[in-house]
């Protein structure tokens, strides 16, 4: 993904680069905290503790040993390097609230230089990805509002790819406009709208559990659950789709997710879906 601009009305895309279907996706929520060799106390003068890797050994240029902190968020990078603070500060202030959740310690934000720097500290591939366990997002980004909202959407459930995504896509507002980040280039509903048009959007309940979700090309599922995200709050709010994230775990069947989204929305996913589509032919 491409690096974030400084200014507060501005916040760039994803490259259409990041569109070819070999990339790795744009991120990956993880629950599983990262050992304490990996997440490596480095206690500097002045400053928090925050650094990671294999500091004792690699070249000093490479640790994560400046840090910076704001009201609710510590940032840890490499000398030399730099973060949005400001940014991700004004977005956890509009999202935690939005969300209605309560944080039970600071965000920590782990910035690299770069991809290999990335798996040099981590071993993961991603550009960027959340440690849901660790309030921790990583990534190699100024700002990622996007690994944001996965840690704060943790604390209200922790359903299929489908929905985990889906709210992290359709919450990443620039938090001075409240204007969408763009998903590879353009809104969500006009890539959705596109694809409905030609034929080769995705049926949801083919993607909605893990194993149609990933077996498919990402930036599409992402876009669609992002979207389909959107239209489910601005039609039915927020609240129901804070109850739907209590009623579908991780690994559930299709068929248990599709029960589980009538109980909670009063129509099938099917009829959902075919209002969303109205949606996006109208928009």
């Amino acid at each position: 993904m491409s690096s974030d601009a400084d200014g507060p009305a501005s916040v760039s895309s994803q490259s259409a680069e990041a569109a070819k279907p070999h990339r790795p996706p744009p991120g990956s929520r993880m629950k599983t905290i990262l050992s304490r060799s990996v997440l490596s106390g480095l206690v500097t003068a002045g400053v928090v503790s925050c650094g990671l890797g294999p500091d004792s050994t690699g070249p000093s240029s490479r640790r994560l040993s400046r840090c910076i902190e704001t009201a609710d968020i510590t940032f840890c990078m490499a000398e030399g390097d730099s973060v949005n603070a400001a940014y991700m500060q004004a977005f956890h202030e509009w999202a935690v609230p939005y969300l209605g959740i309560t944080m039970p310690q600071r965000l920590r934000y782990y910035k690299y230089l770069d991809n290999a720097h990335m798996r040099e500290l981590t071993g993961q591939p991603w550009d960027s990805w959340a440690d849901v366990l660790g309030y921790a997002v990583h990534s190699v980004e100024r700002q990622q509002g996007h690994e944001a909202v996965h840690v704060y959407s943790f604390a209200i459930g922790w359903p299929t790819d489908f929905f985990a995504e889906g709210i992290a896509v359709a919450l990443n507002l620039n938090p001075y406009t409240g204007a969408e980040v763009p998903f590879i280039g353009a809104p969500v509903h006009a890539l959705c709208r596109g694809w409905l048009a030609d034929g080769s959007l995705y049926p949801l309940q083919d993607i909605v559990a893990n194993d149609g979700f990933g077996g498919r090309r990402w930036e599409r599922t992402y876009a669609q659950a992002g979207s389909f995200t959107q239209f489910l709050i601005a039609e039915f709010g927020l609240d129901r789709l804070k109850s739907l994230f209590g009623a579908v775990d991780d690994f559930d069947s299709t068929d248990a997710i599709l029960a589980a989204f009538e109980a909670v929305y009063g129509i099938p996913l099917g009829e959902a879906e075919a209002r969303w589509h109205a949606l996006l032919r109208g928009s």
